[in-house]
């Protein structure tokens, strides 16, 4: 939302537009990619214009920006994105690059989460007009991969943390749960933080980002007991509400 900041996005990989049909043209040196997206004015400026169309298309308010007023240009990317895309070495290649690592420590949360949005927003919350009871659809977790998916989503954590030290240059660290179950004041503080590193002014921002309704694990998971027996002596024990 800042006007002298932009954000191409997720850009590696085929789930993004320039991921699937730019990418593929720098396969011989994945590094020009990205630092071809950092420097061409000419892509910058269709990356703005394809958001303003597609936030207008969502009848959202576009934001309104021109290349030559920008003082900071980026992307967001996962972990296996920048592996998968032999892009391991740029960090530590571009020490001036200003690096703001999220880190979601609570593995079991976002393994739900991923089980969530492959259901199509599973989990919701309504309220009945009579008796105002809460209504929680459920989940159910597999138990025989669970502690297998939590070691691959604990293994990638380490490995992205791994990857961040390798960059010398300046670097921002947040976690998922800092930021987002931290009240309004503390998120403001937050952004005023990540502005200042960035090198802009601070403005004031409005969320945008939904959260599914939190629901207790109790409540949300049909076989909590199972997967409570099975995380007992668990690292992820600890994770369980």
């Amino acid at each position: 939302q800042h006007p002298r900041l932009m954000n191409y996005g997720e850009v590696l990989g085929k789930k993004s537009l320039l991921g699937k049909y730019f990418e593929p043209l720098y396969f011989v040196n994945p590094p020009s990619y990205l630092n071809t997206l950092y420097e061409k004015k000419i892509l910058m400026n269709l990356a703005l214009k394809y958001s303003e169309s597609q936030r207008k298309k969502n009848n959202l308010q576009p934001h309104i920006k021109h290349p030559d007023g920008l003082s900071g240009v980026g992307i967001k990317d996962f972990y296996l994105a920048f592996k998968n895309s032999k892009l391991l070495g740029y960090l530590e290649q571009n020490p001036d690059i200003r690096l703001i690592t999220l880190l979601r420590e609570n593995p079991l949360e976002r393994y739900i989460s991923e089980i969530v949005k492959k259901e199509s927003g599973i989990v919701r919350k309504t309220t009945l007009s009579k008796n105002k009871t809460d209504i929680f659809t459920t989940i159910v977790l597999n138990n025989k991969t669970i502690l297998k998916d939590l070691d691959a989503i604990q293994k990638e954590n380490d490995a992205l943390l791994d990857l961040a030290n390798t960059h010398k240059g300046p670097r921002y660290n947040i976690t998922y749960e800092n930021y987002f179950s931290s009240d309004e004041a503390r998120r403001k503080i937050i952004l005023e933080e990540m502005f200042n590193f960035l090198g802009v002014e601070n403005i004031t921002t409005i969320t945008e980002h939904r959260k599914l309704q939190k629901v207790p694990h109790r409540d949300l998971i049909s076989n909590f007991d199972e997967i409570t027996r099975i995380l007992q002596n668990s690292r992820y024990k600890q994770f369980l509400t």
